[in-house]
């Protein structure tokens, strides 16, 4: 399905009969370009969305699905579109024999430059009736999960109006967030670094591509923009792995995806 932000809609039912609703989708948001008020400039090393547009829009909506089944796994390909109906992205979901994790797979083209702005886009899952309570967790360099709670520091008062990238982590292998009073833990296990982290109550992002039109003045004298060879920007597919976990019964599969996503057969 579909809800009314035009993010796809699905239904997990684990081996042990829960089920879990969530939506998925790429969002983005609009750079900074360094006028006033902003004081920094979105570059190849600074995420800066504008001050005044700290929200994420909606990138591009569903347009058609095709389903393969097999014996031993599933895939559904979902296809989303722009405005003028042309693809953006296709998102290949595949669940395995047991139904855990499930894998994303986000085939993204190019990110269009649309009215001389460029754009950060993010994939983004946001989990039905989970509360983590503004508190989430990231890997620190594939390592411990580190506790992580949105506009806070432990050994300073943090006072900012850039609440998405000064929330926003290194993730280089996972990031979770727990709902305390459901006991239930949603994981998503990424294949490459990526920046993230939970902005909104019960969801999770994580930084697909970017392409900006300004320097951020930081060394390399050169906007984040990179092409194709036809002059079309480029392509980036990445894949993403999402568990569910309930705390009172079972135990994360985190490590094990990574150590199967490390360690490849």
């Amino acid at each position: 399905g579909q809800n009314d932000s035009g993010a796809s809609m699905f239904t997990y039912a684990t081996a042990a009969g829960e089920s879990y609703d969530f939506a998925f989708n790429l969002q983005y948001y609009n750079p900074s370009a360094g006028n006033p008020p902003n004081l920094a400039t979105s570059g190849a090393y600074l995420f800066v969305p504008e001050l005044h547009d700290q929200v994420s829009h909606l990138y591009s909506v569903f347009s058609s699905i095709e389903v393969h089944a097999g014996s031993l796994a599933s895939e559904f390909a979902l296809v989303y579109a722009d405005s003028k109906k042309e693809a953006v992205y296709q998102a290949l979901i595949r669940l395995g024999e047991g139904f855990e994790p499930i894998e994303f797979e986000v085939q993204m083209l190019q990110i269009p430059i649309i009215e001389n702005k460029g754009r950060e886009v993010v994939a983004k899952w946001t989990f039905a009736g989970i509360d983590n309570e503004d508190t989430f967790y990231t890997d620190s360099n594939g390592l411990e999960m580190q506790k992580r709670v949105k506009n806070y520091r432990p050994d300073f008062t943090l006072d900012t109006k850039m609440t998405v990238n000064d929330n926003y982590y290194p993730i280089n292998s996972a990031v979770a967030m727990r709902d305390l009073a459901k006991n239930i833990q949603v994981t998503v296990m990424n294949q490459h670094s990526q920046g993230g982290g939970s902005i909104d109550t019960g969801s999770i992002e994580l930084m697909q591509n970017r392409r900006l039109l300004h320097d951020d003045n930081k060394g390399v004298t050169d906007p984040l923009d990179e092409v194709q060879p036809d002059g079309r920007g480029i392509a980036v597919n990445t894949k993403y792995f999402v568990a569910f976990t309930n705390l009172s019964t079972e135990k994360s599969i985190q490590r094990k995806v990574q150590l199967l996503d490390d360690e490849p057969q």
